[in-house]
């Protein structure tokens, strides 16, 4: 029989196994039955570690920290590094669930010492956990580098489905950051890894997603068509409804920027009762947008209706702040007075920027120059437009952007004080749809230049300059 050390090491690996199988349940009972082994310190801190961890996963995150700090306090106490590292580690994880960022940035702000000596499997994780961290709080910039760590970890211990998954968060990152290259390449590495560790099919559909989303963004209409067209169904059938419901509206852009509103009405029917509200303000916000952008009053006849039961949604799933929180907040400025919206967006921009999320920030930049033209006054309309451009200047229009767009408004803009440089915007503009016309399979090319209004406004103004 294991003298009682020895039984409590074995009972320890056992629950870390059962949490590592999902099974925290039975990981819990485990920690429970090792209780009567406890006999010192260093034992307390490594048991209430895993605690901790096992709690945390179950999403209870104040009693996982209150053993976090506990296992933290015993661990210093004995001199037991590694476990101080862990106990970290866990309360990092459950200050971020209870959106105590700061707190959370503390414990994890920089790689200790002692990360080398830990087993390679947990310097692993913790590496992955402290990218999350970064991520969480919008620290985008800094996640890079943090997941360029995760991956290379991975890479040199072999395993390669973590590394694949730090890839797809990387490409995520880049994608609010603006970076839409780099992003379709770090989603391209993802799915390379995902298959070095032999998954295909199913497991790859969401990184098809993303990766298919990134040809819209850059004109490739063939490319994406041919494989975003048949992957709602294949996602739904795959059980993954929610990321169904995502594909579809992004679906439902892509017709809209091809001119086939008829196509997108149809993607964003509404979603059945057991849907999740997040996801049922998601498909509203969608009609709004495109609504607004394409002249389609068909997706949003009652917007001011529309934006009152979007409220309700989010209200009711416990979702009031983050992206679809802002998204909203655009799409009532928006409608505001002129003035009124323009000074609304300008905040919005600004919280965006703060949160390294490019696509938000400049969804509202457009649309507050928009407004300021509207309002008539030119020369903030300028600044603003100006101001756009540079910020683009590096990466050009970020994911999730209809090019056209965002330089046809640029061009508005800055036609009475620089109309050199608007002329320019226009002739790029122009130039893109031209490239992707070329690209539109034929059923869509008519449609696409002839009903799509933005590129009707672009290719008239583009006429004479040519």
């Amino acid at each position: 029989m294991p003298t009682p050390p020895l039984a409590f090491d074995l009972g320890l690996r056992c629950a870390q196994a059962l949490l590592c199988c999902s099974e925290p349940e039975a990981a819990l009972a485990q920690l429970q039955a090792l209780q009567p082994l406890l006999q010192r310190d260093r034992q307390r801190a490594c048991w209430l570690q895993v605690q901790a961890q096992v709690l945390v996963e179950q999403q209870q995150s104040e009693q996982g920290l209150d053993c976090a700090q506990q296992a933290l306090v015993l661990a210093g106490r004995v001199g037991d590094t590694a476990t101080a590292l862990l106990a970290a580690q866990r309360a990092a994880m459950a200050l971020m669930r209870l959106d105590r960022l700061p707190e959370a940035l503390a414990l994890m702000a920089a790689e200790p010492p002692g990360l080398p000596q830990l087993p390679a499997e947990q310097r692993l994780y913790w590496l992955c956990d402290r990218a999350l961290l970064f991520e969480h709080a919008n620290l985008r910039t800094q996640s890079l580098a943090a997941y360029d760590r995760v991956i290379a970890e991975a890479e040199a211990q072999q395993r390669w489905l973590p590394a694949a998954d730090a890839c797809s968060n990387k490409a995520v990152a880049l994608m609010y950051l603006g970076q839409l290259t780099a992003s379709n390449t770090q989603v391209e590495r993802s799915m390379a890894l995902s298959r070095r560790a032999g998954v295909d099919g199913v497991g790859l559909l969401i990184d098809e997603m993303n990766l298919a989303g990134n040809w819209r963004d850059l004109g490739w209409f063939d490319r994406y068509l041919a494989r975003a067209a048949s992957l709602p169904a294949e996602l739904h059938a795959a059980g993954l409804a929610v990321w169904a419901v995502n594909c579809e509206h992004d679906l439902a852009v892509a017709y809209a920027w091809l001119g086939r509103i008829d196509l997108t009405q149809r993607l964003l029917a509404p979603l059945d009762a057991a849907t999740p509200e997040v996801m049922c303000a998601a498909r509203l916000i969608t009609r709004l947008r495109l609504a607004r952008d394409f002249d389609a009053r068909q997706l949003a006849p009652r917007p001011l209706a529309l934006l009152d039961e979007i409220q309700v949604l989010l209200d009711r799933g416990g979702n009031r702040s983050g992206l679809l929180r802002q998204a909203l907040a655009m799409e009532r400025a928006v409608r505001a007075a002129p003035a009124e919206g323009a000074a609304l967006l300008a905040l919005i921009e600004a919280e965006a920027l703060a949160q390294e999320n490019l696509l938000a920030a400049t969804s509202a930049a457009r649309l507050r120059i928009g407004l300021l033209l509207s309002a008539g006054d030119g020369a903030a309309a300028a600044v603003a437009a100006q101001a756009l451009l540079d910020r683009l200047a590096v990466h050009g229009p970020p994911p999730g952007t209809y090019a056209p767009a965002l330089w046809w408004t640029a061009s508005r803009a800055l036609a009475s004080q620089t109309p050199e440089r608007a002329a320019q915007l226009v002739q790029l503009a122009a130039d893109w749809i031209d490239q992707a016309a070329s690209r539109v399979p034929p059923l869509y090319r008519s449609s696409f230049l002839q009903r799509n209004p933005i590129n009707q406004a672009v290719l008239q103004a583009a006429a004479p300059l040519r």
